[in-house]
């Protein structure tokens, strides 16, 4: 049985008489990391996406969401300044408070027109604002409102806040780099319009600036932010998703719970996640339950991005009616949740076997926005009645003994658009399943 997630990390301590590192595995994907500072020898708190909390170095644990029943996953944490307590948020706007934390209201259970992705507390404790992936920001307790880029045009969405010192205002960040000052936050400049080998996910303010963090772990700093070292251009297991400053340097943390530090950041230990933390799969459930009925749109010609072919097919039968759409829908389901189990955030090219569609290059494409790091495209392919066997890889052991097995291509090459961070078409290390069935009336 998996741990459950947030927990409290003994440590024993050094000749310092500060902790020494430790690990405290999670159940569940690392999403947030904050600083502790106790004016001795402070630590950390990781924060995964079932709500558990997990403590280091001399973090006090307060309570987490743990094992306990979410609406939505948690995507953001935020300290009090006193340290005292800490503030849990989830993507529907959802926030739950722990030790000194008041609680002043959420977005939980109210319309919004996109999801949560960052929370920074006012320096005073007295309240907090939410940030959401289109801009918006919502402000409860005494934190004031100061603007935000809600409803105003981004050319990638919001995934960071940071607050000035005073309270005075707030930064937002944007994926592609971008940073919109508000109230008497200042604008000391951002990777918008820039180069970046990956997205930015995270932000921190410090030294009289902030920091912007990418997926790969680059670091860029403005303003009186010191540039301590990074993680771009070096192997990462799993990509950096948060950071949190701390006096002299600060933290990266990996979505499988890895921890780096910088500058004269303290190391105390890491959260490991389930093995496929920090991953993203895509899912391909071949055809559609629906498609039968509106051969119109399934028969339009699209592009695949290497020649042209019809939108989709009906797909096969089975002589006793079984269709191979449900079939592929069904074991999706199944493989979704083994995945899901697993730690890997799992993305389906449709949600229901009803629909028509969607077409071949726009199942491409929803791999290709999520920058998936695997596809898996689930077919049952047609054969004559007593025929046996199914598609497979030339590379596959059963090539040079099946008589059946004949090449197989996959839809994930075929970018139908361009692909972070430019144009171009990245390959998707792809899988593709199959059955064969017997009695088929027709090949999709």
């Amino acid at each position: 049985m998996a741990p459950v997630s947030g927990a409290a990390v003994s440590q024993p301590r050094s000749a310092t008489g500060c902790p020494t590192a430790a690990a405290s595995p999670s159940s569940s994907p690392t999403i947030a990391i904050a600083s502790f500072s106790d004016g001795s020898c402070g630590g950390y708190w990781i924060t995964a996406a079932d709500g558990g909390v997990f403590t280091f170095g001399d973090a006090p644990f307060y309570g987490s969401m743990g094992g306990k029943p979410l609406n939505a996953p948690i995507v953001a944490m935020t300290p009090t300044r006193s340290g005292a307590g800490y503030l849990e948020v989830a993507a529907d706007g959802g926030v739950f408070a722990f030790g000194d934390a008041p609680f002043y209201g959420s977005m939980g259970a109210k319309p919004l027109n996109a999801p949560i992705v960052a929370v920074a507390a006012t320096p005073d404790g007295g309240g907090y604002w939410e940030v959401a992936a289109d801009g918006g920001v919502f402000a409860f307790g005494d934190a004031p409102f100061y603007g935000s880029m809600g409803a105003k045009p981004l050319n990638a969405p919001i995934v960071a806040v940071a607050a000035t010192p005073d309270g005075g205002g707030y930064w937002e960040v944007a994926a592609d780099g971008g940073v919109f000052a508000f109230g008497d936050a200042p604008f000391y400049g951002s990777m918008g319009a820039k180069p970046l080998n990956r997205p930015i996910v995270a932000a921190a303010a410090t030294g009289g600036g902030y920091i912007e963090v990418a997926s790969d772990g680059g670091v860029f700093a403005f303003g009186g932010a010191p540039y301590d070292g990074s993680m771009g251009g070096k192997p990462l297991h799993r990509p950096i998703i948060g950071a949190a400053s701390v006096a002299g340097g600060y933290y990266l943390l990996g979505s499988d719970g890895g921890v780096f530090t910088f500058g004269t950041a303290p190391f105390y230990g890491t959260a490991p996640g389930p093995p496929l933390a920090g991953t993203t799969i895509v899912l391909d459930p071949g055809h559609d339950g629906g498609n039968g009925a509106d051969p119109a749109y399934i028969n339009q010609p699209i592009w695949n991005g290497v020649e042209e072919e019809a939108c989709d097919t009906v797909g096969a039968e089975t002589a006793g009616g079984y269709p191979e759409n449900l079939f592929n829908w069904n074991v999706a389901q199944y493989l979704r949740a083994d995945l899901v189990a697993q730690g890997a955030r799992v993305i389906l090219t449709r949600d229901s076997n009803t629909g028509v569609g969607p077409c071949v290059n726009e199942r491409a494409a929803i791999g290709n926005e999520a920058e998936a790091d695997a596809a898996v495209s689930i077919h049952a392919d047609g054969a004559r009645s007593r025929a046996a066997g199914s598609p497979c890889s030339p590379r596959s052991p059963t090539a040079s003994i099946t008589p059946w097995c004949r090449p197989l291509t996959s839809w994930a090459p075929r970018c139908a658009m361009p692909l972070w961070p430019g144009p171009g078409c990245r390959p998707v290390p792809t899988t593709v399943s199959t059955a064969s069935s017997r009695g088929a009336t027709s090949e999709g």
